[in-house]
């Protein structure tokens, strides 16, 4: 698994491996500080044997700022005696920065053009 990038861990610092179940707790109280999820809803449930994988949405409220996003996730979980011993998340990670964004909007450059995201 590559490592998540300085800047990501700067915006977001919940982000990345965590081992162990210190550090899982560690890590949910972390997150749960400076969000809430609001709601969310399962699309597509996928599993075989210990290994299962769950895609959906959920609206995130970001604690700090009052907004609210929107984002797309995958999860994968590998179990071992009834115990998760893997689970990967994944979502839409701009958009949850973009929930925590104070102050000027970010300019990104693609196909040679600069172009502004506004905070909302």
């Amino acid at each position: 698994m590559a490592p998540v990038s300085s800047e990501c861990q700067l915006a977001l610092p919940w982000l990345g491996v965590h081992r162990g179940r210190e550090a899982v707790k560690a890590f949910l109280a972390h997150m749960h500080r400076n969000l809430e999820v609001a709601i969310f809803g399962p699309r597509e449930v996928i599993s075989e044997g210990s290994r299962a994988a769950a895609f959906g949405w959920f609206r995130l409220h970001a604690l700090s700022t009052g907004r609210t996003a929107d984002i797309a996730y995958a999860i994968r979980f590998e179990l071992q005696d009834g115990l998760i011993i893997k689970y990967h998340f994944l979502e839409n990670t701009f958009d949850v920065a973009r929930a925590f964004r104070t102050g000027e909007a970010w300019l990104l450059d693609t196909d040679g053009a600069e172009r502004p995201t506004p905070v909302e």
